[in-house]
């Protein structure tokens, strides 16, 4: 429905493990929703495992991320999803420092946890991946940023057990799959032709 450019795929600059073996990064794209009021996309995947070097690789991936969009999403709408492979809660992760950076919110604190980070616990243990409800965190994520043109407004924060199974009530993949439905608005004098359908 919506024209999408600028499609372009970066790698990750640290990896470690298992992860080298494949070109984990990030891929951005602009999605245009009229003309003139555009919203910039990243799709992440970053570094797994928690042992100290790959959390190292991870919180670099990150600053990598934010580096990237200070210089090319300036002043623009964002989201961000994807498998994050990161708590809130974890002590080597450093979420809230990528979020700082790059003034984005998070939809699950915003839905979920109203807007309530969750503190850092020196003891954390994550809840199995295959266990998580929406009221637990994910490792996948979905953040966000509105602009002076647009504000982006996340209404529905879903973790999806029904959907993603196979015709035999098996997941689909090794995590479930999280959802988020945005609403968007034009700021106040902001007028523009809107795509038509």
């Amino acid at each position: 429905r919506y024209p999408i450019t600028n499609f372009k795929r970066i790698e990750w600059q640290n990896r470690t493990g298992s992860d080298r073996l494949t070109p984990k990064g990030f891929s951005h794209c602009t999605v245009h929703l009229g003309l003139g009021v555009e919203v910039d996309f990243y799709n992440i995947h970053a570094n797994s495992q928690d042992h100290p070097r790959a959390a190292k690789a991870r919180r670099a991936n990150y600053l990598q991320l934010a580096t990237y969009i200070n210089k090319f999403s300036v002043g623009k709408a964002i989201i961000v999803a994807g498998d994050f492979n990161s708590h809130f809660s974890f002590s080597e992760d450093n979420l809230v420092e990528f979020m700082d950076k790059t003034k984005l919110g998070d939809c699950w604190i915003t839905l979920q946890r109203d807007h309530v980070i969750p503190i850092i616990d020196p003891l954390f243990l994550c809840v199995d991946i295959m266990d998580i409800n929406n009221e637990s965190e994910s490792i996948d994520k979905v953040m966000f940023r509105s602009n002076d043109k647009l504000t982006l407004i996340p209404k529905v924060y879903e973790v999806e057990k029904e959907k993603f199974v196979d015709q035999y009530g098996e997941p689909l993949s090794d995590h479930w799959p999280i959802s988020v439905v945005f609403d968007w608005k034009l700021n106040d004098e902001v007028e523009i032709d809107i795509f038509p359908k």
